[in-house]
């Protein structure tokens, strides 16, 4: 055998090899994927179970008078915690957050609600929560006389998502804002972009009644 033929054989062994090397690695590459994959889905399981339970005693909360809600406040903040810390990161885990935002904000506690609803959207700002967050959070941040940061979280909630139903109630919220602090012009110009943009939603009439006071100098 030249010596030009041992050097393709040589050469063709090699590859064999790299490639013998290859496929080992995919494999077990594979291999591992299965546990972690099947670990991952045994997570979302078990804080999807966990969440729930807590999920059905708030859904009774809201509806419930002030009294009872703050009696229940303490043991639902923590159920929430427990989901949050035993299994971060999965769905539940944020869902989690977003109610213990939720669970604060009826019951007063409007500091508390702002941090929630705020953590929520700032790790959480392409979830389908998000656009609901921002509009109790900027329910929050007025309630505690935040009146430029509630702006600038409905603004973020119209500028970033195309939402049907939230965002003529953030542009009615912006609006009546602006009235609160003495900006007819722009309170103005958010009632008539809901009537332009959303003007099969329930509040365009509520917008029409606010454009008649405001160009009329009624102040209800």
């Amino acid at each position: 055998m030249s010596s030009k033929d041992k050097e393709i054989e040589k050469k063709g062994n090699k590859g064999s090899i790299i490639v013998t090397v290859l496929v080992i690695v995919i494999i077990v590459g594979l291999l591992s994927v299965i546990p972690i994959r099947k670990y991952y889905d045994q997570r979302q399981v078990k804080s999807a179970e966990l969440f729930y339970t807590t999920y059905k005693d708030i859904k009774e909360f809201v509806s419930l008078n002030q009294i009872s809600k703050d009696g229940m406040k303490d043991n639902l903040m923590s159920d929430l915690d427990n989901v949050v810390k035993m299994y971060p990161g999965t769905v539940a885990a944020k869902r989690a957050l977003y109610y213990k935002g939720i669970v604060s904000y009826y019951t007063l506690d409007y500091k508390g609600a702002e941090m929630f609803f705020g953590d929520f959207v700032k790790k959480n700002s392409n979830n389908y929560l998000a656009p609901k967050a921002l509009y109790f959070l900027s329910y929050s941040q007025s309630e505690i006389g935040k009146n430029e940061d509630a702006l600038k979280s409905l603004s973020t909630l119209v500028e970033k998502f195309n939402d049907g139903f939230y965002s003529p109630m953030a542009y009615f919220r912006i609006g009546m804002l602006y009235e609160r602090m003495g900006k007819r012009d722009k309170a103005l110009e958010n009632y008539e972009t809901i009537i332009k943009k959303y003007k099969e939603s329930s509040q365009s009439e509520n917008a029409k009644s606010k454009i008649m006071l405001l160009k009329n100098n009624i102040e209800l």
